[in-house]
C-alpha cells in the first residue's frame, strides 16, 4: 500500500510526520535509534514528552521498508549525513523533498544534489518553525519551495487546521537563507552573552539579512524570498528565542561553557567561509562566526573586528 516515508526519527522528522499523519493514514518513519524507533511504535517520542503521536505513524530501522512502494519521501535527517542517506535510496518515489538545512560538504545546494540523486525536482520545506510548537499543533507558517508539481504536492499533504504552507519557485534563496539564518543566530548568542544590549543584536540581524541576500544572489536567488518565512521569519524565530539551538550555541561561546547539542550553524559556517575564499565573498559577519567557532578567536575580538571595519553606506 502507498504511503509516506519520513527519513529521520529526530524531534524534527516526527513533529513533520506528525503533520502529514493528519491527512495521510500511513506515515512510515525511518531511523537509525531502535530505542527511538520502539518508542515511536508505541507512540511516544524522547524528545516530546507528555505527546501522544498518530495512530498513523510507524518507525522502522529498515529503510527499505519505509521508502519501497512510497508514494513520497521526506528527509530530514543532519546536513552531513543527507547524502549518505539519498544514496541508499534504491526505489524513486514520485514526490521528494528534504528539511535539511545547510549546504552539502562540498558547498552545492542540495536542490542540485537531490536532482542529481533522483532525477526529480524535488521541493525545500522551510520556514520559522520549532519542533516542540509544531507537534503541540500551535499556529505555524512554513514555505515549501521547488517547482509547481512538487509543492503542489507537499503543500495538499501538510496542510491541517493549524499548519500553514506557502509556496515559492525560489528554491535557491529559500536553502540560503535557511543556511546562514543559523549562522546570524550564532551571532546574535554571541551578543547576548556578551551583554551588549538589544542595539547590538538588532544590528547584527539587519546586516546579517544584507549577507544572506549577497549569498543568495551568487546562487540565483531572488531578493524578495529574503524578506518571507525562509528570510526574515527565520531569522527572527532562530535568533531571537532560547528554543533556538544556535542562539544558545551563540551564548555558550560567549560565557566560555561547554554546549553538547548539535548545531547546523556551526557546519554550515566552515562551508560558507570556503565558499566566501573561493569567490572573494565580503561576509564580515560570517567571517567573525568561522574565527570564532572554527578558528577559536576570543568572541569579544571578533566584535571588536567587526566595529574596526571601513565605514560605508547602508
Amino acid at each position: 500500500m502507498s504511503h509516506i516515508g519520513v527519513l529521520g526519527s529526530g524531534a524534527w522528522g516526527i513533529a513533520l510526520a506528525s503533520k502529514l499523519a493528519t491527512n495521510y493514514t500511513k506515515v512510515i518513519v525511518w531511523g537509525r535509534n531502535a530505542s527511538t524507533v520502539s518508542q515511536i511504535n508505541n507512540h511516544a517520542h524522547p524528545s516530546h514528552k507528555g505527546e501522544r503521536l498518530s495512530q498513523n505513524i510507524e518507525a522502522t530501522t529498515e529503510l527499505a521498508y519505509a521508502v519501497n512502494k512510497a508514494e513520497a519521501i521526506l528527509l530530514c535527517v543532519p546536513s552531513n549525513a543527507l547524502l549518505e542517506v539519498s544514496k541508499e535510496i534504491k526505489e524513486k518515489p514520485k514526490h521528494i523533498a528534504w528539511a535539511t538545512k545547510g549546504f552539502s560538504p562540498n558547498g552545492r545546494l542540495f536542490s542540485i544534489e537531490m536532482k542529481e540523486s533522483f532525477n526529480i525536482e524535488g521541493a525545500f520545506i522551510t520556514g520559522p518553525s520549532f519542533a516542540d510548537d509544531v507537534i503541540k499543533n500551535k499556529p505555524t507558517a512554513i514555505l515549501i519551495a521547488g517547482d509547481q508539481e512538487e509543492t503542489f504536492f507537499w503543500k495538499k499533504a501538510f496542510h491541517t487546521a493549524d499548519f500553514r504552507p506557502y509556496t515559492s519557485e525560489d528554491i535557491a534563496g529559500a536553502q540560503v537563507g535557511a543556511a546562514l539564518k543559523n549562522i546570524i543566530a550564532i551571532a546574535v548568542g554571541v551578543c547576548e552573552g556578551l551583554e551588549l544590549g538589544s542595539n547590538a543584536q538588532a544590528a547584527v540581524i539587519t546586516r546579517g539579512l544584507k549577507e544572506i541576500d549577497r549569498l543568495s544572489q551568487f546562487f540565483g536567488g531572488k531578493t524578495q524570498t529574503l524578506y518571507g518565512l525562509s528570510g526574515l521569519g527565520d531569522v527572527i524565530l532562530t535568533s531571537m528565542s532560547n528554543q533556538s539551538r544556535n542562539r544558545r550555541y551563540g551564548l555558550s561561546l560567549a560565557k566560555k561553557t561547554a554546549f553538547g547539542e548539535l548545531s547546523e550553524g556551526n557546519k554550515a559556517v566552515a562551508i560558507v567561509h570556503r565558499i566566501m575564499k573561493k569567490f572573494d565573498m565580503d561576509l564580515p559577519i560570517c567571517e567573525a562566526v568561522y574565527r570564532v567557532t572554527h578558528r577559536g578567536e576570543d568572541p569579544r575580538k571578533a566584535v571588536e573586528r567587526l566595529l574596526d571595519r571601513d565605514l560605508k553606506a547602508e
